[in-house]
């Protein structure tokens, strides 16, 4: 929802827009879940994490570390409530459907609480997210200008994720893009083409694709933008014909071809 400018009232995104990463944190409870999680690791992690986060989303919450090799991560821990609120969040968004439903019989948006339920679900399953991002890294292997965080597995488990910590700015951070000496015209060329690429190329689709999840640098001291993605949690896979279809669309649409147009939309 903060990612719907197009749809939604600025208000409406201002507000939401901090649960991208700027949610409330919970410090100490991070710190008995990574204990809880990693075991006898834990300590490598805890010894030399930060004593608050450097960013909170909904689901999670991120703390910098250092590795005994003096590499700097990332600790991704979820809210150690998160499973319960998610349960109780399922059940008044199905219960507040049901009603409408009663008032309304036209009300057509039944499928999204199944599809809430998947997304939760998926996203709350850090070591599926791991898995994903390292699929990411292969599928745009050979295309330097797009990348992944390195995971660590070793201190990985389904709600502890520990990655690479990656320096840059903020996707829609212009200051900040400008001042590491890149183009944001560049940077708008390198977004497209990332998703491009997804679409119409690898079908595997970073489906959470807001602000917070993507990263500007430049590319090994170039002053060329490198886009770095983060946040694994959900994809989505588009198959062949719905892949096919689109590109004709899109060719349809830059050749000026309304026969064409009219056609490719149908899944058929």
């Amino acid at each position: 929802l903060a990612s719907m400018g197009h749809a939604l009232p600025a208000e409406y995104v201002s507000a939401l827009s901090v649960f991208q990463d700027h949610a409330p944190t919970n410090a100490s409870g991070a710190r008995e879940l990574i204990a809880q999680e990693l075991r006898e690791n834990a300590h490598i992690i805890l010894d030399r994490m930060g004593d608050a986060p450097i960013a909170s989303a909904s689901l999670a919450q991120v703390f910098e570390s250092y590795l005994p090799s003096g590499e700097k991560v990332a600790i991704k821990v979820q809210h150690s409530r998160i499973r319960r609120d998610f349960e109780v969040d399922v059940r008044s968004v199905g219960l507040i459907m049901r009603l409408y439903e009663a008032f309304d019989p036209t009300f057509q948006f039944g499928w999204l609480l199944p599809e809430l339920k998947s997304c939760f679900e998926m996203e709350l399953d850090f070591v599926r997210e791991a898995k994903n991002c390292e699929m990411m890294a292969e599928l745009l292997h050979g295309r330097p200008q797009f990348s992944t965080p390195k995971i660590f597995w070793p201190f990985t488990t389904s709600r502890v994720l520990t990655m690479e910590f990656i320096e840059g700015a903020k996707i829609t951070d212009v200051a900040s893009i400008r001042n590491l000496g890149l183009d944001t015209n560049d940077v708008a060329k390198e977004l497209v083409e990332l998703f491009s690429e997804q679409i119409f190329v690898t079908g595997m689709m970073h489906s959470d694709p807001h602000p917070g999840n993507m990263i500007v640098r430049p590319y090994k001291g170039t002053h060329k933008p490198e886009i770095v993605l983060l946040d694994h949690g959900l994809y989505r896979n588009i198959d062949n014909t719905i892949r096919e279809n689109f590109c004709h669309l899109w060719l349809a649409l830059v050749e000026g071809n309304p026969a064409e147009v009219e056609t490719y939309p149908s899944p058929a």
